[in-house]
């Protein structure tokens, strides 16, 4: 992401115009994650994230075969819509497999490592233009990331049984079930 207006520049699209195709891809990141919303209501948490994966990963080699800067308009609206489906859901993944007693604390640690890899992520692309001389390697890096991301997720087997809800007593209840 922290790329794409260098790389559209560098394939020979104006300025102003990258600049535009970026915020085409965030406006329709929006629109992946109210569409994520009610798509998971409707199929589940893991296989709404499962498809706008595979969504985003299909439109990252289109990138680069792209051969007219309207394709990258195109392609950048179903990769914004791929790319942002899927964050809505996560906290409903996580609850389903971990519960809610602990769900800040999983979803804290699951952020702080997700932000860390983006960072990461950026790093990397510069770092691999500028030894390659190019963003074919960054490309592919991506394209083997959210394949992994995708097959992950789709392989994810749900809990074998469902979570208790939670029941919370008080001190005296406690120890009434003990005396007994």
């Amino acid at each position: 992401m922290l790329h794409l207006v260098n790389f559209f520049t560098d394939r020979g699209v104006a300025p102003t115009a990258a600049a535009s195709m970026f915020a085409l891809i965030l406006m329709f990141a929006m629109v992946g994650k109210l569409a994520n919303g009610v798509l998971a209501d409707r199929i589940g948490s893991r296989q709404a994230i499962t498809l706008f994966l595979a969504l985003q990963t299909a439109m990252v080699p289109c990138f680069y075969g792209a051969w007219h800067p309207w394709f990258y308009y195109v392609i950048g609206a179903l990769f914004g819509i791929g790319m942002g489906g899927p964050m809505p859901s996560y906290a409903l993944l996580l609850r389903e497999f971990f519960g809610q007693k602990a769900i800040g604390s999983i979803l804290g640690v699951f952020t702080a490592m997700s932000s860390t890899g983006m960072a990461v992520g950026g790093y990397l692309g510069g770092f691999m233009h500028d030894r390659f001389d190019g963003y074919a390697e960054a490309f592919l890096l991506s394209l083997m990331a959210g394949t992994t991301a995708t097959l992950l997720t789709f392989l994810l087997k749900p809990p074998a049984q469902a979570r208790p809800p939670l029941r919370v007593q008080t001190l005296a209840q406690w120890g009434t079930q003990r005396a007994s």
